[in-house]
């Protein structure tokens, strides 16, 4: 869920579990796009937005409960789309500077965000 509170958006989660609806939790301010959640295995969530800043932005939740946010880098200006298509795999694509489409990516066997065939770094984007 996302709300905007005097002119700063900001990214809430609240979930279903045994003893029924959680309280809301804030996960983060200052977000410049709608996010983007994405799982890849089972009791793994990963949410990306774009900040403030215009860089995709990267939170998770695993076995250790939430982690991040981290920047991933990038010149994006649109909003941003998250899928997984497989077990440890992770595709992000989002809006660049002149409507370019961007891409990086995450391959559980590599660990990180890997540079794809557009030469996406995290911090730069091409």
């Amino acid at each position: 869920m996302c709300s905007a509170a005097a002119g700063t958006a900001a990214c809430k989660h609240i979930f279903y579990g045994a003893a029924g609806w959680s309280g809301f939790e804030t996960l983060a301010t200052g977000l410049a796009s709608a996010p983007s959640v994405a799982s890849w295995a089972v009791g793994r969530l990963d949410v990306f937005w774009i900040g403030a800043n215009g860089r995709l932005t990267h939170q998770w939740y695993g076995s250790l409960g939430w982690r991040g946010p981290e920047s991933l880098g990038g010149a994006l200006t649109g909003g941003v789309s998250a899928i997984s298509w497989d077990v440890n795999r992770l595709d992000v694509f989002g809006e660049g500077v002149g409507g370019t489409l961007q891409h990086v990516f995450l391959s559980g066997l590599a660990g990180s965000f890997l540079v794809d065939a557009d030469g996406w770094l995290p911090g730069r984007c091409s």
